[in-house]
């Protein structure tokens, strides 16, 4: 079952507390931790609004200008 955005980053913020109150400081709980932070932006990407063609999208869609090479070149079309 995958959980929501907010039920996810909840588990990791735990995970996190309970490194830092049961590991020592070290290089590698530091890794652990941002591997950690991170995941939450791999399992789920931040969207945004497309100023052209109005579409919530992964943000990284719009940096990357794939969703404009697709999905508003074709409502473009249908204009």
């Amino acid at each position: 079952m995958k959980l929501n955005k907010e039920g996810y980053a909840q588990l990791i913020e735990e995970d996190i507390e309970w490194l830092e109150n049961n590991t020592s400081d070290t290089l590698e709980r530091k890794h652990i931790i941002m591997v950690l932070e991170q995941s939450i932006d791999t399992y789920y990407p931040p969207k945004q609004k497309c100023s052209d063609c109005g579409k919530t999208v992964y943000k990284s869609e719009i940096d990357s200008g794939t969703h404009y090479m697709t999905s508003c070149v074709n409502m473009e079309d249908k204009k």
